[in-house]
């Protein structure tokens, strides 16, 4: 998985329980999310996921030659207090 800096932690969760359940070894490699996508586009990586945490990296790099769907999991706003 190609992930964005910002879910290094919850992924990092999400590939252990995976593996335990699985037993399948889950490698993943964090970086910007333009990098991230920027990595199948450019360098020809091969990825099964790649989440970013702006979903418009997808659209605007990845889709349609390299991505066919994506789905937004998560999302938060900025607030000043």
């Amino acid at each position: 998985m190609f992930h964005a800096g910002s879910l290094s932690v919850p992924f990092k969760r999400l590939g252990d329980e995976f593996r335990r359940r699985t037993g399948v070894r889950v490698v993943c490699e964090a970086s910007g999310s333009r990098l991230a996508a920027r990595k199948v586009v450019q360098l020809g990586r091969r990825a099964d996921v790649v989440a970013v945490s702006d979903y418009t990296v997808i659209e605007d790099l990845m889709m349609p030659e390299h991505a066919e769907w994506y789905a937004i999991f998560a999302t938060n706003e900025m607030v000043v207090a």
